[in-house]
Parts: C-alpha cells; sequence; structure tokens
C-alpha cells in the first residue's frame, strides 16, 4: 500500500513538474556585469529576489501599455 502511493506521489510531481515547465519560460540576457552587480546588491539590500523583482517590473511595463492603449483609444 506505502509502495502505491509513493508511485502516485511521484507520478503526480512529474506532472505538477512538467505543467510548470511549460507555464514557465526563460530568458539570457547579456548585461554590464557592474550594472548586474548593482542591481544584486540592490536587491539583496532591500531583501527582493532578484528573479520576483524583474518578473514584477516586466508585468507592470506591460500593464501600462495595455492601459497606455486603452487610453489612446478612448481619445481617438
Amino acid at each position: 500500500m506505502t509502495l502505491a502511493l509513493e508511485n502516485q506521489k511521484d507520478s503526480k510531481m512529474e506532472k505538477d513538474m512538467m505543467e510548470d515547465s511549460r507555464r514557465v519560460g526563460n530568458i539570457t540576457i547579456r548585461i554590464d556585469k557592474k550594472l548586474l552587480d548593482d542591481y544584486k546588491s540592490l536587491c539583496e539590500r532591500n531583501g527582493y529576489d532578484i528573479s520576483m523583482r524583474l518578473r514584477f517590473l516586466i508585468q507592470k511595463e506591460i500593464d501600462f501599455e495595455k492601459w497606455f492603449e486603452n487610453i489612446n483609444h478612448k481619445l481617438n
């Protein structure tokens, strides 16, 4: 019985990991080392997770663009 439950857990975990890999993408960027070190330092001082902070900034920029398009559409 225990072995069957462990196998079910393993199967569910593998399925969850496969679904996560479809929802999450990776990005590789080139950035000046000093700029990156300064940003890492900023994040560490303020208790930010650098990946979470970058995702937040990207999402805010997308939200702003949508908002601007909406306002622009209403003005025209």
